[in-house]
């Protein structure tokens, strides 16, 4: 199963390092060469892992004489997620992450649609092929949400792009903690798979308006997360 791009693999794997290695901000990750080295890429992908983690708001680059890659503050991407999961989690809770990300859907699209390049739509399209491969399920919904992290880390607006995804973060950690059942939530709607094409259509497109549209007309598909049952949105 495709597990994304070359440079998602690479950024995913630093920011794993920094967690599991418990590293602080200021820690130096490596030199840009060593880096390179070390994962065997082309110079243009590694510096997409790069713009993805700095996106996220993982690492700062510095340049010149003593400098490298560095963290930049990792409890941040987690801040979120462990204050959820640490407090009693309800409902309204999941509910109210989810509205904060269905209120930025419009927002993402528009500016993935300004910066969509033809190999980040083909790498969008790639993904949709994965879901339409599942059945309906807990799987589908975080191969669906991994889609949509992809199309926010296209725009260009850093913020726009951290809190977006963080809440996504923060629904898979709650989804995959607490929810118990393999099957999809009640209701859902079956044309999943339409829709994101058309979302992910109306992106490659350049056309803002396009993509305003079919943004919209996504978000209705969103439900409240459940503990007991996996959305799909």
């Amino acid at each position: 199963m495709r597990v994304g791009s070359k440079a998602e693999t690479i950024a995913l794997a630093l920011e794993s390092e920094i967690e599991q290695q418990s590293l602080s901000a200021g820690d130096l990750l490596g030199t840009k060469s060593s880096l390179l080295a070390r994962f065997g890429v082309s110079p243009g992908t590694f510096n997409e892992a790069l713009r993805l983690l700095q996106s996220s708001g993982v690492i700062v680059l510095k340049p010149g004489p003593g400098g490298g890659v560095f963290v930049a503050a990792p409890s941040q991407s987690l801040r979120l997620r462990n204050i959820i999961v640490g407090a009693q989690v309800s409902q309204a809770e999941l509910a109210d992450i989810a509205a904060v990300r269905d209120e930025l859907e419009v927002l993402v699209a528009i500016e993935a649609a300004r910066a969509c390049t033809a190999n980040q739509g083909d790498e969008l399209y790639a993904q949709l092929d994965v879901i339409a491969a599942l059945p309906k399920g807990r799987q589908e919904t975080l191969e669906i949400w991994k889609l949509h992290k992809m199309i926010a880390r296209i725009g260009r607006n850093a913020f726009l792009t951290r809190v977006y995804t963080e809440s996504l973060d923060t629904l898979e950690t709650l989804i995959t903690e607490f929810a118990v059942s393999p099957t999809p939530a009640p209701g859902v709607r079956g044309d999943a798979v339409a829709v994101h094409r058309a979302l992910i259509d109306a992106v490659v497109s350049g056309d803002v308006e396009r993509a305003r549209t079919a943004a919209i007309a996504h978000t209705p598909i969103s439900r409240a997360p459940s503990v007991e049952s996996s959305p799909s949105s």
